[in-house]
Order: structure tokens, then C-alpha cells, then sequence
């Protein structure tokens, strides 16, 4: 697809270049991102496409792109592709020095210039863990093309060792020694294996430190270039290892096959899911022809249900599993529930009626005894993974299938369910009640009566702090505003605020829910008890309600100016807290971007947050969104204001500063003189140069 756009390769570079800043420009917010490290060696580990790229952020499609971009613009203009890859290296975050390496490794650099990279800044990062995989690629790929001088300024970096102060010192001497011999034995046989000659004393160090440490090699599948390696089905070199054992497919020998011990080699397997998924009778016939011996073969059950947990074998496997589960022995139960909850989470959408077995088998599961916990620190992470909370899940979904309308009352027999959820003496139902919790709109519309009395105690605080946190946790999993039950819960929910640290992640959703509540005139709260609670968040709360506030005006459209004097300014003046104390460039930042999403009121807006505005981390973000707001020509004043307030002398220079000063003097030509625009343009200058 990039090929046929190369005419445009330049600006597609550029914005994919400014998206990528400005998300590394995030993450530097919240301490994931700083000149010496980024969270891309570990969400995406080659810039070159490797499999160990498994995509499980969304984020890092970005880099492939620029990536892709640049190969494109490599074909068609060599010269100019050098010098976008020398651009990258001058940029913050190691993710751009990845790029450059990747670049010179595909030949766009000379070998000259990428040798200083390495070489510069005490070699830094020659060594530096965030560049491993692309500067031991280049060594491999561009090693054979090194000068002698090149090669000789490379090798003594290299046998240099790392900074002193880049690694911790805390590991015992000979361990240390070990490690740094290893990292540059490492760097010197990657630069052999080019076919480069290393010097007499190049390679006098590397066959030294062969023999001192005989263990050293090169890996084939070059997982030596990867400071993390995940291997498993489906990756080179795996499947090779593995055995398959075919299970029968007569009645008579499957059921002898089914009781035999299965193999615990974790290479070897058999196909029992395929019997499962393509003769689904056989498979069936063979476990109720087994349990009627009482013969519960535990793995075979837990691999059946997996596959019957599928769209197409929901309905078929209901009738049956659901009756041998219930009659399985509440061991062996036990012993299949993470598989067979799963199950029952997924077929209980499709049993249409109110099926007696459902409730029997649901309550069979929740009467079991588990052992604490669910793999997580968080509850609702906790409940995810619980045979309780799968199947309360599945519960929910099997009620929800039925449509129920406003105060028409909980079924009998799912009542009775939810009731003993609620019971807390089993440890373990705790992870159904998140399900509760995270659901309590729909069960105070249906049965507000029952939910009252039963589940909203669940989030008084002066109860039980443990229950409380569980319960606002799910919650805040997915929070919607539904103004009577708020009023309902309203002390609880105000005394949330109190335990902002406590709730982790979920102290985004309830920060932000703070907002959209306080919003609302429906007079459910009162200015005071919504100013007192957001007086008490920290400031990482408030520049989460902050941002809030942008998102609400942003979603008003053409009417943002109207939301903004209607519900933000009297928010702002009533609500958001007045003490100075709690100025930070973590909210100035969102704050800045509220100020330009007014539009037309930006000058007002401006005025009332201005004593929150100081000096940004990084400005870019922000003065690339006034640059696309197209406020600096109506209000020239305001604009200047504004950056003055935001820039300083950051190191990294904000993309379209330059496009809105200049904006700013064609406005108001005196401005020109102003020391702000005065101060501005000098810095603009410095960087530049």
C-alpha cells in the first residue's frame, strides 16, 4: 500500500513521526518514557519484523509504519531517507534510536555515521538494553562494510565495556565480571559473524574470553539478540519438537484410550479436541458411557469442555454435559471447574428457558470449595478467572438474554443464586459479588427493593474497607451514570474519593465519573459535597477529571462553546479546587488542551485556568493542538499567553511553535516586540540551530 503513495512518502513519514511523539509524549507523563528508556523494546522487541513481535499493543503499529514508510522512501530517494534516519537519532526516546539502527542496518546510513552513534555518549547505546536487538542486527548485516579506523573506533568501545553507571552494582563481583565479559564477547562475535576481520587485538579478546568462559556461543535462532524470548505453538523451531498421538475413533478402544494415565512430556499430545470438535456424538457417548462406570477421566473432561464452549457446540453440548456435571462427583468437579465454568459461562446465552439445571448446576459450582485467589492483584482481574465469577457472569448473561424491563423483579431461582453470593462467610463467592457490583444498574432498575437491601451494602465503606474497594472496583470496571441509583449510594460514592490510591487503575474511571456527575444539573448532588470529594483526589486524579472535562467539551461538537459557559465554567468556579498547592505540569497539561477546546470562549477559558498553567514536560502535544485549533489569528493575545505560560526551555523543541508565533505576528504585529514573543522566538531559534 505505501508504494503507491510515494509521492506523498514525506508527509506520511511526518504524521506518523508526530502520532508516535505524541503517544511516547503520554507515556513520558506517567514515567513510561524517558530519553534512556521507552516501553517499545518491550511491547514491540525488532523494529525489523521478527516473530517475536506479537502485536498485543495497539500502539506499536505506529513504529511499523514508520518503519514500512521509511523502506518505501529508501527506494525512492536514498538521500533523503539518510538523512530522515540522522533526524531520528537527534530525537528523544530510544525507540527512534532503534529506528536509525534499523536503517543503517538496511544500508541507509554510512557505516561511518553509524559507528559514531555507537561510539558517542560513552557508547551508551552500544549497550544500552533498550537497542540490543537493533545494534547486534547491525553488527551482523553492516559489520563487513567498516574501514579500519571504523572498525578499530567500534572494537575499542567495545572491549571498553558498558558505562559503570548503566547497570545496578549490586550483583556479587564474579557474577558481574561473567555478565560483562559475556555482553562483550557478544558484541565482538556478532561483528565476526559479518565476515569482518577484527584487529590482532580485537581478536585475541574474543578467543581470550572464549576459553575463559566455554559456554559462550552464538545462538541460531538468534534469540541472543533479544533481551526477552517467548516461544511457543506456531514459532520456528517448535513445532519440530512435538508428538502427536491420534486417539481412536471406534466406541470400544476410546473408552479404553480415555482411562489411560496422558502423558505429561509437554511435547507430546493427542487429538482427543479434534474427536471432540469433529464427532461430537462419539465424544459425548464416550464420557456418559465412562461416568456411568463412574469413571471421570479429569483432563479429557477439561479439554471436551473447551471445545464445547465454542458458538457451534453451545446448544448440542448443553442437554448432556449439563446432566453428567451434575451428577459429577464434587471432587472431581472441583477439579474441572476452571474449564467447566468457563463452559457454563459460555452456554448458559443460548438455554432459552429458565432450565432448572441451570440453577442446579449453577449452584453446585458456587458450593464448592476453592482455593483463595484468581492470578491477579485486582478483583475484578481476580473474578475474570474464577469458576465463581465466570459463572455469575454466565448467570447474568443467561438473564440478560431474557430482556427484562424496569421493576419487573428477579426470577426466583436466580434471586435465590445472587442471595447466596452474598453470603460472606465463603471466601470464594467474593469473586461473584464483583459481578454484582459491576452489574448494579440493571439489578436496581429490575429489583431495586432486593438491591437495596442486599447489594449496595456491598459499597458502604464504613462496612468493610476490603469489600467496599472489591465492589467500586467492578463497579468502575464499566461505570455509567444512572442518576437514581446514584442517589441511592450517594454518601459511599462521595467517600470514594477518600480512597482514590486504593482503587489502582479504577481511580481513573471514578475521577473521570466525578466529573460527568458534577456535570449533570439535575441537583442530585450539591455544589459543596462535589467540590469537598474533588478536593480530596490527589493530583493524579485531578488531571484525570481535567482531562475529563476536554473529553465532555470535545464531545458537544458544534456546540462546544455553549457547553463550555452552560457546564464547564460553572464546574470551574464552584467545584474544581482553589489551592495552589495543587499545581502541577501533570494538569496544566490537560487544563491547556480545555482552554483551546472552548473554540470561540478560548479567551475566557484562558483567564480562569491561567494560575494552573506552568512550564510542561513536554509542550509538543499541546502547541500542535493550538496550531490545528486555528486560534492564534483570532486571538493572537491569548495564544501568545498561552505558550508563554506552557514553554520554556524544554530540550525537545514543540512541533508548530513556529507555525503559531508566526500566526501570532501577522495577527497583531506588535505583539512582535512583546518580551513573551520576544523570549519565545529566541528559544525557537536556539533549537533550530
Amino acid at each position: 500500500m505505501l508504494a503507491t503513495l510515494q509521492p506523498h512518502l514525506t508527509g506520511i513519514v511526518d504524521d506518523v513521526q508526530q502520532l508516535l511523539l505524541d503517544a511516547l509524549g503520554l507515556f513520558s507523563e506517567i514515567g513510561d518514557a524517558s530519553e534512556q528508556f521507552d516501553r517499545a523494546h518491550w511491547d514491540l522487541p525488532s523494529i525489523s519484523d521478527h516473530h517475536q513481535n506479537r502485536h498485543f499493543h495497539d500502539w506499536t503499529v505506529l513504529i511499523e509504519l514508520l518503519r514500512d514508510a521509511w523502506l518505501e522512501m529508501k527506494k525512492a530517494d536514498p538521500a533523503l531517507a539518510q538523512r530522515r534516519a540522522a533526524d531520528w537519532w537527534s530525537k528523544p526516546y530510544p525507540v527512534f534510536k532503534r529506528l536509525a539502527l534499523f536503517a543503517a542496518g538496511e544500508g541507509g546510513v554510512s557505516a561511518e555515521q553509524w559507528v559514531e552513534w555507537l561510539v558517542s555518549d560513552r557508547a551508551w547505546w552500544l549497550w544500552s538494553l533498550e537497542t540490543h536487538r537493533e545494534v547486534l542486527r547491525l553488527l551482523v548485516l553492516q559489520g563487513n562494510t567498516l574501514t579500519a579506523r571504523s572498525r578499530n573506533r567500534f572494537e575499542r568501545a567495545a572491549m571498553a565495556g558498558s558505562p559503570q553507571d548503566m547497570f545496578s552494582s549490586d550483583k556479587e563481583p564474579s557474577h558481574w565480571e561473567e555478565l560483562e565479559d559475556g555482553m562483550v564477547w557478544l558484541r565482538l562475535a556478532k561483528f565476526a559473524s559479518s565476515g569482518a576481520a577484527l584487529s590482532q587485538r580485537g581478536s585475541r579478546r574474543l578467543a581470550a574470553l572464549a576459553k575463559k568462559w566455554p559456554d559462550l556461543q552464538l545462538e541460531e535462532d538468534f534469540s541472543d539478540e533479544f533481551t526477552h524470548w517467548m516461544s511457543g505453538t506456531g514459532d520456528p523451531g517448535f513445532e519440530s519438537q512435538m508428538r502427536s498421538e491420534r486417539a481412536p475413533r471406534e466406541l470400544d478402544q476410546l473408552l479404553v484410550w480415555l482411562q489411560i494415565e496422558t502423558s505429561k512430556d509437554p511435547f507430546v499430545t493427542d487429538d482427543w479436541s479434534t474427536v471432540c470438535r469433529e464427532d461430537f456424538s462419539l465424544a459425548m457417548k464416550a464420557l456418559n458411557n465412562l461416568a456411568s462406570q463412574k469413571i471421570w477421566p479429569i483432563r479429557r473432561w477439561r479439554q471436551a469442555l473447551q471445545v464445547w464452549s465454542d458458538d457451534v457446540f453451545r446448544v448440542r453440548s448443553w442437554q448432556g454435559a449439563s446432566t453428567l456435571l451434575t451428577k459429577m462427583p464434587a471432587t472431581t468437579l472441583k477439579e474441572v471447574a476452571p474449564s467447566a465454568s468457563w463452559w457454563f459461562g459460555a452456554v448458559s446465552q443460548s438455554v432459552v428457558n429458565q432450565d432448572q439445571r441451570l440453577w442446579r448446576l449453577a449452584d453446585r459450582f458456587l458450593s464448592l470449595e476453592y482455593e483463595d485467589g484468581g492470578g491477579t492483584d485486582r478483583a475484578v482481574g481476580s473474578a475474570l478467572n474464577h469458576p465463581v465469577g465466570q459463572v455469575t457472569q454466565g448467570l447474568l448473561s443467561h438473564w440478560f438474554g431474557s430482556k427484562p424491563v424496569d421493576d419487573q423483579g428477579l426470577p426466583g431461582g436466580l434471586r435465590k443464586l445472587f442471595t447466596k453470593l452474598l453470603d460472606a462467610t465463603p471466601v470464594s463467592l467474593k469473586h461473584g459479588r464483583i459481578f454484582l457490583a459491576t452489574n448494579v444498574i440493571a439489578l436496581f432498575r429490575v429489583d431495586r427493593a432486593w438491591c437495596t437491601n442486599y447489594v449496595l451494602p456491598l459499597f458502604e465503606w464504613k462496612r468493610s474497607n476490603e469489600q467496599a474497594l472489591a465492589a467500586w472496583e467492578g463497579f468502575l470496571w464499566s461505570p455509567r451514570l444512572y442518576l437514581p441509583l446514584f442517589e441511592a449510594f450517594k454518601t459511599d460514592f462521595l467517600d470514594t474519593a477518600n480512597h482514590y490510591q486504593a482503587l489502582g487503575e479504577y481511580g481513573r474511571q471514578y475521577a473521570s465519573i466525578l466529573v460527568y456527575t458534577a456535570l449533570d444539573v439535575s441537583g442530585t448532588f450539591t455544589k459543596d459535597e462535589l467540590g469537598a470529594a474533588t478536593a480530596a483526589l490527589p493530583v493524579a486524579g485531578l488531571k484525570t477529571s481535567a482531562q475529563a472535562l476536554v473529553n465532555s467539551i470535545d464531545g458537544a461538537g458544534d456546540k462546544r462553546e455553549e457547553h463550555w459557559k452552560n457546564r464547564i465554567e460553572p464546574y470551574w468556579r464552584a467545584i474544581w479546587p482553589k489551592a495552589n498547592e495543587l499545581v502541577s505540569p501533570l494538569i496544566a497539561d490537560p487544563l491547556a488542551r480545555l482552554a483551546i477546546a472552548a473554540g470561540e470562549e478560548f479567551p475566557d477559558a484562558l483567564r480562569l485556568i491561567r494560575p494552573w498553567l506552568v512550564s510542561l514536560r513536554n509542550a509538543d502535544h499541546c502547541v500542535r493542538t493550538l496550531a490545528g485549533a486555528s486560534l492564534c489569528r483570532p486571538y493572537p493575545e491569548t495564544a501568545l499567553e498561552l505558550l508563554s505560560a506552557i514553554v520554556s526551555d524544554q530540550p525537545f523543541l514543540p512541533q508548530e511553535l513556529g507555525n503559531c508565533l508566526s500566526e501570532i505576528g501577522v495577527a497583531m504585529p506588535k505583539l512582535k516586540s512583546d518580551p513573551r514573543y520576544i523570549r519565545l522566538a529566541d528559544y525557537l531559534k536556539k533549537r533550530q540551530s
